[in-house]
């Protein structure tokens, strides 16, 4: 399972019918989601939801915070692509002040809409609100690109 957060580069290569499971079964969790909240998202409710087989959602998720962790992670892949190259300030061609401002209110935003799904994703490993290592590694990239005189970079990032 990837961690949010650290998708750099193309996914993995899935097969044609792994990847279109793993579609659908994201798609049913949202709608499970929306519909009844996260109390009643379980790994056999979805896979009754999906009308896929218990072992196809265990295999694919591991558990049940497994299925939030998915969901964030696909979600995360999208911010990435925005930030990464969509258009600006968010994404590049605007100054980096501008960029870190965007990116500030747009992970806020980010991680506030889905704080549901986040906190579901905790297995009891990691702490609450961590900050993801592409996080810190764009804010130190658009700190550098300001040209901050005597500014210990990672400690601001």
């Amino acid at each position: 399972m990837n961690q949010p957060g650290l998708t750099l580069g193309p996914p993995h290569h899935e097969r044609a019918d792994a990847a279109r499971n793993r579609r659908h079964l994201l798609a049913a969790a949202r709608q499970m989601l929306a519909e009844q909240g996260p109390d009643k998202l379980t790994m056999d409710a979805l896979a009754e939801r999906a009308g896929l087989g218990k072992g196809t959602v265990f295999r694919r998720f591991g558990t049940r915070a497994g299925i939030f962790q998915a969901l964030l992670d696909d979600d995360e892949r999208d911010f990435q692509a925005r930030v990464l190259s969509g258009p600006p300030p968010l994404g590049p061609g605007a100054p980096a002040l501008d960029r870190l401002i965007a990116y500030g209110r747009a992970r806020s935003g980010f991680m506030t809409g889905r704080r549901v799904i986040a906190r579901a994703a905790l297995d009891g490993r990691e702490p609450v609100g961590h900050q993801t290592p592409i996080s810190r590694v764009h804010i130190r990239y658009l700190l550098q690109e300001m040209r901050l005189a005597a500014v210990d970079l990672d400690g601001r990032a």
